[in-house]
């Protein structure tokens, strides 16, 4: 789904919200106002037929039950100005960074996985570069032998999938560099435009061949930083060459992510797609806009019932 409707759905859901619970609350508030009038007529000319006698004992309600309701919607209409808030800065943050960390040994040119194995994660890239926001800046890193920064992030598409076209395989498969390489990509770029979210998708069909940065002291470094390092298996991990399935899937629990098993070009192509939506939904939406509009439904709905109440008592 293409963040614009993502956005876009979710401001109109929260102006919905609005419109719905200020109704409620204004039915509620009238329709107990119109039962103390009409009260206070009755008791008025029932006074007017009856014999005078001694008036009994008002009961009058406290102070802060008269204030209460008014108070909750009160709280009511600053959480849907906060929901509405989260919401709108959810649509402006349009600055995430994902950097896509490829595995580009040489075990890549397999042919399990149709075509070869490099050529499957290539196509797979560049649907993912169409699944994400325009105005996410996506870089690359490619690792077998030694980790390079082919492209540091940018929102100049064109340049990703030149690298991509110019990517062959060599010797060597060093994970931890590799993610390591990404993470430095990540820092430099939050340096230059502020703290803003950022991911990492790893690729690989290979074990660690002796990283300079150990895999689990990269993903620890991810975690501290806050970036969700997204591990893809490329392959067969039960075959004796097969990936290291574990750690990959340790680096992606341990950063909050997920991993991905792909046995097929079809189901690669399928994750990256997915990815891409996945990622953009959760570095682009803020996640406490639904909470604030929870948060209001249930004050508004306890002013009403307070009106409703101390109404009937009165009545």
């Amino acid at each position: 789904m293409p963040y614009g409707v993502v956005a876009m759905g979710a401001l109109i859901t929260a102006l919905l919200a609005v419109l719905i619970i200020v109704g409620i609350a204004a039915v509620v508030l009238a329709f107990g106002a119109s039962r103390q009038r009409s009260s206070a007529r009755g008791s008025r000319a029932g006074s007017a037929r009856a014999p005078r006698r001694a008036p009994p004992r008002a009961r009058s309600r406290p102070w802060w039950l008269r204030l209460a309701p008014l108070a909750l919607l009160a709280g009511a209409i600053v959480s849907l100005g906060l929901a509405v808030a989260r919401f709108t800065v959810a649509r402006e943050e349009r600055q995430a960074a994902v950097v896509i960390a490829m595995d580009v040994s040489e075990s890549m040119t397999r042919t399990d996985v149709a075509p070869d194995r490099l050529t499957a994660a290539l196509e797979a890239a560049r649907v993912f570069l169409s699944a994400v926001p325009e105005g996410f800046r996506v870089g690359l890193v490619t690792f077998a032998d030694r980790a390079d920064l082919l492209v540091f992030p940018t929102t100049d598409r064109s340049r990703v999938e030149a690298a991509l076209a110019g990517i062959s395989p060599r010797r060597g498969t060093l994970i931890g560099d590799g993610l390591a390489a990404a993470l430095d990509a990540v820092e430099a770029d939050r340096e230059r435009i502020g703290n803003r979210a950022a991911a990492i998708l790893l690729l690989s069909d290979g074990r660690d061949t002796g990283s300079a940065t150990t895999p689990a002291e990269a993903a620890d470094r991810a975690a501290a930083v806050g970036v969700p390092v997204f591990t893809v298996v490329l392959g067969d991990p039960t075959g004796e060459q097969g990936a290291d399935a574990a750690l990959l899937a340790s680096i992606a629990a341990r950063t909050g992510a997920r991993t991905y098993t792909a046995e097929t070009a079809d189901e690669l192509t399928s994750i990256y797609e997915t990815l891409g939506t996945e990622l953009s939904t959760r570095l682009a939406i803020g996640g406490s806009g639904p909470i604030f509009v929870a948060i209001a439904a249930v004050l508004a709905v306890a002013a009403g019932a307070i009106v409703l109440l101390t109404g009937r008592d009165e009545g």
